[in-house]
């Protein structure tokens, strides 16, 4: 199966390269590599092989057609710095463990580097974002469209296809009467987290729409994306929509920004005095057919102390449960938890079995990686923030709308990661988006510096050759270039 899906993507690439350009032929690759099964994939040796990894590399190659435009990074970022420490952290950590191997190497690279470096092209090969906005729109469409309808319809219609079982909770996790919809991803949390990533293209092109700047059905996108994060029935991936949905609709209508900034902040003062009735209320959304609490109550110990569990509790009980190893992570970790077996020495015996999976990144980045890789974590997340509010104070119109939800959503999953590992299903649209975000502020930096370097060097050309005269004049249409860029971008 893997081999028809990589000769259809090398087909529609390069398709796409000989009739429209190679700009588009990535835009339509980074489209399947959202849209493709994550679970077509074949190991070799440390890598595995998908769409994505196939995407990638063809990406590298269309970009030798046009390295002037396609792999144009202007200057180097605080960004790039960030993720490329992340990596070094991680590989040290293995060093020092004694578990480092060139194959680890390469699969750190395959995981933190790639996805962004696709992002990084798809949005520095353009002028203007409105080509690859309008894909991101279609995708986060069409798998918002394929949640909604497989969980009405208790039905994953590609798995029946492959004779595919899904996840354990997509297959018989219902709640309400729904199945929890995954789509084309390996758990219902991971594909709600990717139609939530897609949201800020959906809500950009949206807003071109009620501009009059696009086709008026583009209105009704964030309401079909909306009900496909609901088809996952997950509730981290619909709190962060929700909250990138209320910063949309506070930008689209001026009219709405205070009604949504109080609620806010009464939401905020309101969850400490009412946090034990929002996390009971939390806890029952996990119920089957309504609001009645399917686990049945469940005590156990930690180190001697008795604890309540649910699946809910589980996320936070584990850093009792993990609390020795945590305390000896130190600077740089275990290297890959899990990689000896002395590392379940540091949990408990009879609590092993319930908590083998550690359901949190943060956990996991600390016991993989110690201090020094949460703090490079924290720096990728607080960067890829950061840039995308530079661009988002620095644009106008769709394009600032853009940049902010860009900036929400990665913000909204990257805290939601206490209660999720950052899995490769939605972990590669988050560091996309982050090289997206970090391409918009570098080609805006470069729309402004460049026409200026142009028109000086126009100017020397010009008194030199001509007079002065015809210099300012150069001047002038290098600032009129400049103002015309910055509109279009």
């Amino acid at each position: 199966m893997l081999i028809l899906a990589a000769i259809l993507t090398v087909a529609l690439m390069a398709w796409r390269a000989l009739s429209h350009g190679p700009e588009m032929a990535i835009q339509a690759g980074w489209a399947l590599a959202i849209i493709s099964p994550t679970w077509i994939i074949q190991e070799l040796g440390p890598l595995n092989i998908d769409i994505r990894f196939l995407v990638f590399v063809l990406t590298c190659l269309v970009g030798l057609f046009r390295p002037s435009q396609i792999i144009r990074f202007d200057s180097w970022m605080w960004l790039d710095i960030a993720l490329l420490t992340v990596i070094v952290i991680s590989n040290v950590s293995k060093w020092q463990a004694g578990v480092w191997t060139f194959g680890g190497l390469l699969e750190s690279l395959q995981v933190w580097l790639f996805p962004y470096l696709i992002g990084r092209v798809i949005a520095a090969s353009t002028r203007t974002n409105h080509d690859f906005v309008r894909v991101g729109a279609r995708v986060g469409v069409i798998v918002a469209t394929y949640c909604l309808f497989e969980s009405i319809s208790h039905s994953n219609f590609l798995n029946d296809l492959v004779g595919r079982f899904g996840s354990l909770q997509g297959e018989t996790d219902y709640r309400f009467g729904l199945k929890r919809a995954e789509a084309t991803f390996r758990h219902p949390i991971y594909c709600g987290m990717a139609v939530t990533l897609l949201s800020p293209f959906v809500f950009t092109q949206a807003n071109r729409a009620f501009c009059n700047e696009c086709q008026k059905i583009w209105i009704w996108s964030p309401l079909i994306s909306f009900l496909g994060v609901l088809g996952t029935l997950s509730r981290g991936p619909i709190a962060v929509f929700m909250i990138v949905m209320f910063v949309a609709v506070a930008f689209t209508f001026r009219a709405a920004r205070i009604p949504i900034l109080s609620l806010a902040i009464i939401s905020v003062f309101a969850l400490f005095p009412l946090q034990t009735s929002v996390f009971t209320a939390i806890e029952g959304f996990t119920a089957t057919d309504g609001f009645e609490i399917r686990e049945r109550q469940l005590f156990i110990d930690i180190f001697g102390e008795r604890h309540e569990y649910t699946g809910t509790r589980h996320r936070y009980l584990q850093f009792l449960v993990y609390s020795k190893a945590i305390d000896e992570a130190g600077w740089l970790g275990f290297g890959a938890w899990g990689s000896s077996p002395s590392h379940q020495l540091y949990v408990e015996e009879k609590n092993r079995g319930l908590f083998r999976s550690i359901d949190s990144q943060f956990l996991l980045q600390l016991l993989n990686t110690g201090w020094l890789g949460i703090v490079s974590f924290l720096l990728l997340i607080s960067t890829t923030v950061y840039y995308g509010l530079r661009v988002a104070t620095a644009e106008s119109n769709a394009n600032r709308l853009l940049a902010l939800t860009l900036a929400g959503v990665l913000f909204a999953v990257a805290i939601s990661l206490n209660t999720v590992w950052f899995a490769n299903d939605f972990s590669f649209l988050w560091l996309c988006n982050s090289g997206i975000v970090c391409s918009l502020w570098a080609r805006r930096q470069a729309s402004r510096g460049l026409p200026l370097n142009a028109a000086i060097s126009a100017l020397k050309s010009s008194h030199h050759n001509h007079g002065i005269p015809i210099g300012i004049a150069g001047l002038y249409t290098a600032k009129v270039h400049c103002s015309d860029e910055l509109n279009e971008c």
